[in-house]
């Protein structure tokens, strides 16, 4: 898909439309830190309430097996 992107910017048609998209995920960068930041600053909580529960009465859900992805997740 990358390659697909860098492709069309050999044209003219399409290389402002290129060129717009990696402005806008470079300018969107610092608030994609903030978000995460804030996702982990609730998410944690959750994961400490969850570490003695069984899976029955369990406040966050498995769905990867990797606790980091499940607090961004949930």
């Amino acid at each position: 898909m990358i390659k697909v992107f860098d492709w069309l910017r050999l044209f003219e048609g399409t290389a402002f439309y290129i060129l717009l998209v990696q402005e806008t995920l470079k300018d969107v960068q610092s608030f994609m830190i903030l978000l995460i930041a804030a996702l982990m600053m609730f998410g944690m909580p959750m994961v400490l309430l969850n570490l003695n529960r069984t899976e029955d009465d369990a406040i966050v859900n498995e769905t990867f097996s990797f606790w980091g992805l499940n607090l961004l997740l949930n």
